[in-house]
């Protein structure tokens, strides 16, 4: 019977326990049972809610692409190449696609446009999901002796034979446990939809989900910090986080619960930005707001 969902012997009561989906008439189950020469007596059949299989932010995703999945690139022209995380879903222009980490890229070159082409979740052919579309060079500043831009941060182009189907419409994957002081799961236990994107303010309670070390909690300890992730170069205005992150976590999308509660399962969230870096000694994550990626990019979430 489609309807049942377990079957357990019930030491305790003597019975055979069977679970169903609820809405399942009882009776129904006891008969089809007393059919196959089990007595209604020997039966305790009981309501369950419908099983989910739980799918992990490594796996190979193809119905969907949710923000917060692994996805692969090349990084040099030998074979080699990495993970990182998708981070939000973007319609722009009339295509469809998704932005990450600008270094989740080609020789990892943020700021450079290699049309890069992505994979989820591996890289080979048959995971080719779209190409890099969109990533604007740094800009000189403080007089010549620096190069700037206002975010880590690149727009993938779906592949245009799967673009809608890709296309997950703004969900973000959250993996249970949720990590506090550690790496969280890995398993999907829901999707979080997005009600848009909003700015991090300091005290904020925030999440991430990343292909590594799974969705972690921490709160905004600095906004509008500008930093060097590499000699010469400075991204501006970039927002900090007391929590946890792990290299492949790059792209992963960072968000807040409308109303401030996690623990709403129906509470829409604001998208605040994507995880690019961070501190894995004094555990801080390096994120850029959404207001610096459309600066860079010009895209919209």
């Amino acid at each position: 019977m489609p309807e049942v969902q377990s079957v357990d012997l019930d030491e305790k009561a003597a019975t055979i326990r069977v679970g169903v989906i609820q809405g399942t008439p009882h009776a129904m189950v006891r008969e089809a049972l007393e059919g196959m020469g089990v007595p209604s007596h020997a039966v305790t059949v009981v309501d369950e809610v419908p099983v989910v299989l739980f799918a992990s932010v490594r796996d190979r995703n193809r119905t969907f692409i949710e923000s917060g999945f692994q996805i692969a690139f090349p990084v040099d022209i030998y074979g080699g190449w990495k993970t990182c995380t998708s981070g939000a879903d973007v319609f722009h222009n009339g295509l469809y696609g998704f932005v990450t980490a600008g270094h989740c890229s080609q020789f990892e070159a943020n700021g450079v446009n290699s049309s890069t082409a992505i994979y989820q979740n591996n890289f080979t052919s048959g995971d080719y999901i779209g190409y890099e579309y969109i990533d604007t060079p740094f800009f000189s500043c403080n007089g010549g002796a620096n190069t700037c831009r206002y975010s880590d941060a690149m727009y993938v182009r779906y592949s245009p034979n799967n673009s809608s189907t890709f296309y997950a419409g703004k969900k973000i994957a959250e993996t249970s446990p949720v990590g506090t002081t550690g790496s969280g799961g890995l398993n999907v236990a829901r999707y979080r939809l997005s009600a848009g994107n909003s700015n991090m303010t300091i005290g904020l309670v925030v999440r991430k989900t990343g292909r590594t070390s799974g969705t972690t909690e921490g709160t905004v300890s600095a906004t509008c910090v500008d930093k060097v992730p590499s000699a010469g170069k400075i991204l501006l205005c970039q927002d900090v986080v007391d929590g946890w992150s792990r290299p492949g976590d790059s792209g992963a999308p960072v968000y807040w619960p409308d109303g401030f509660d996690f623990s709403n399962l129906n509470a829409k969230v604001y998208h605040a930005g994507i995880l690019w870096g961070g501190d894995t000694i004094n555990a801080k994550i390096f994120v850029s707001p959404w207001s610096g990626i459309t600066t860079d990019l010009g895209v919209w979430y």
